[in-house]
């Protein structure tokens, strides 16, 4: 059985008409999540939206929908790294 952190992220894309899918491997932590974001966006010239990705905070139990901040970090830590 796999231990899972007590805290991460679980992040989904849309892939076209293909529908939703995973991205990274399994549970994503905090200090990754912005990585894991980048890469996966890495071949489009525009900024994400609520339409391309949904990102899931899950802590002691529960989820919450964590997509808006994820999104705006990843669009100011990319804009940075330009």
């Amino acid at each position: 059985m796999v231990d899972y952190p007590k805290a991460f992220f679980i992040v989904h894309k849309r892939f076209g008409s293909f529908g939703w899918g995973d991205v990274g491997d399994g549970p994503v932590l905090e200090e990754d999540l912005t990585d894991v974001l980048i890469e996966a966006w890495k071949d489009e010239d525009r900024d994400p939206d609520r339409d391309d990705f949904r990102v899931w905070g899950i802590a002691l139990g529960r989820s919450e929908d964590r997509t808006a901040w994820a999104l705006r970090n990843m669009t100011e830590t990319r804009k940075e790294r330009q």
